[in-house]
């Protein structure tokens, strides 16, 4: 986050003209995003017994990712370079990166029979399909972004307000 010039702090609205409000929100959504990714790979742990050799090296890329989250999403909220193409299409592979990665820690630990409470191969499979829907929409953003614009492809992330509950239903049904 970029401090505002001190002109910028002579009034409240020079202050929210200096840019400082689309990046705390930039700050702001790093934060919430990196507990949500925290929060999903604990959860993987606490379902195995322990980590094997690849779990461990899947697990150290994806916090690898996770550490890049803050940049990516400050190339998105900063007001120089948050219409650009190039910072949303960084931070969506980001996004999807920590999520292949993540998904890719238990599906090795599921391999290697680590599983506190195996799964069968259907519930497995409705589990890898809901997991999958981050990062397929995020993938998908980035022709989005390359042809319609930043604004766009930021917009179309949101239909995982609407995928996640659809397909954690479906998974759910499946298994």
């Amino acid at each position: 986050m970029d401090l505002p010039r001190a002109q910028e702090w002579q009034d409240l609205s020079s202050l929210a003209e200096s840019g400082l409000g689309q990046q705390l929100f930039g700050v702001i959504l790093s934060f919430v995003v990196i507990c949500v990714l925290w929060r999903v790979n604990v959860r993987i742990i606490s379902k195995m017994t322990g980590l094997d050799g690849p779990m461990l090296v899947a697990n150290l890329v994806a916090t690898g990712l996770v550490i890049l989250v803050p940049f990516t999403t400050d190339a998105i909220s900063d007001p120089e370079t948050s219409g650009l193409a190039l910072p949303t299409v960084l931070y969506a592979v980001n996004i999807a990166g920590v999520s292949l990665a993540q998904s890719t820690v238990y599906q090795l630990g599921r391999r290697a029979g680590l599983e506190r409470h195996p799964t069968s191969s259907r519930q497995n499979l409705a589990a890898l399909s809901d997991a999958l829907v981050t990062p397929a929409v995020f993938l998908c953003s980035i022709p989005v972004a390359l042809t319609i614009g930043a604004s766009a492809a930021q917009l179309f992330w949101l239909v995982l307000v609407v995928l996640l509950p659809v397909s954690g239903r479906m998974s759910t049904r499946l298994a």
